[in-house]
């Protein structure tokens, strides 16, 4: 699989570099990551986000369960001198609170999960993230854009609940699920 996530002639288990790039560019010249911002990258693989979340200010833990890819990230970070903390680990077994600023899952990984392992997930990330966090996510696949088109299912409530605003809800079918508070 560490092939696979560093192999730059496809996407197939990772984006390409330039890709990751351009993502990492444009959250951090929007505002939506900061210098100094703590990040925990869930299913980091070999930190090609962390590792470029580092080098930008911020300080990034990266969770994965493959210990090959986890050991590949922390000698990448350890050659390069970035301050970056590896975990191998299942990430539906973290337990941190009211941690971090950011957390990203990013690849559409999220939508592999059964109902009852995404809301374990969405409450995990909710409880790890500090109050007015932000969870980064992407949730398509080349599949799904082929099928549905460019509409989205998802849509943010600036009205929120519990006193956190800007709560993100999925449409799924006709069922609308609250995904998580910021």
């Amino acid at each position: 699989m560490l092939e696979a996530h560093l192999d730059q002639e496809h996407n197939g288990a990772s984006r390409k570099i330039a890709e990751i790039e351009k993502t990492i560019c444009h959250l951090t010249a929007s505002g939506i990551l900061k210098t100094g911002d703590m990040v925990l990258d869930l299913g980091c693989g070999p930190g090609l986000y962390s590792s470029r979340l580092g080098r930008e200010g911020m300080k990034a833990t990266g969770i994965d369960i493959s210990q090959l890819s986890v050991d590949y990230a922390r000698s990448q970070a350890e050659k390069e001198g970035l301050d970056i903390e590896y975990i191998c680990a299942d990430f539906f077994n973290i337990e941190y609170e009211e941690t971090f600023d950011i957390v990203l899952q990013v690849y559409g990984e999220i939508c592999t999960f059964s109902d009852e392992k995404l809301s374990l997930l969405l409450n995990l990330i909710h409880r790890a993230l500090k109050n007015n966090g932000i969870f980064i996510f992407d949730v398509s696949t080349r599949t799904l854009r082929l099928r549905e088109g460019l509409k989205n299912r998802w849509y943010v409530s600036e009205g929120g609940s519990g006193g956190r605003k800007n709560t993100l809800y999925w449409k799924r079918g006709s069922i609308t699920r609250k995904m998580m508070s910021g």
